[in-house]
């Protein structure tokens, strides 16, 4: 199985920063770490989990108004418009993103893999 990270230049400067900061900024700059982890770990365990892929991609990219994450497989996909049961994995990307006022875009076709896309105001 093949796992990947990629940064661009601009986002580990930026993580450096929130890891320093976030002691004494508070509590907005640990929630928005907290909640891009939890993204990061729900759309991982999904994939592994229901994918069958050999490939994961997460990027992070961080401008001055907003962070980007993408968590990308090349697995059987799925029809995000007709998913019977949507667990609690989903819905809990869908409530972390919302809670920080961002998006969460989905795109899925059956048998070319999962691209999930949050954009975060930071």
């Amino acid at each position: 199985f093949y796992f990947s990270l990629s940064f661009s230049r601009q986002t580990v400067p930026f993580l450096r920063r929130c890891s320093k900061e976030f002691s004494f900024v508070g509590f907005q700059k640990f929630h928005i770490q907290i909640n891009i982890f939890r993204i990061i770990q729900e759309a991982l365990n999904n994939a592994l989990k229901h994918s069958g892929g050999s490939s994961i991609n997460i990027n992070l990219v961080y401008s001055d108004s907003e962070l980007i994450c993408n968590v990308e497989d090349d697995g059987a996909g799925f029809d995000p418009e007709n998913v019977s049961n949507e667990g609690l994995g989903l819905q809990s990307m869908k409530t972390r993103v919302a809670a920080m006022s961002g998006n969460l875009d989905i795109e899925s076709k059956e048998n070319r893999g999962t691209l999930i896309t949050a954009i975060v105001p930071i």
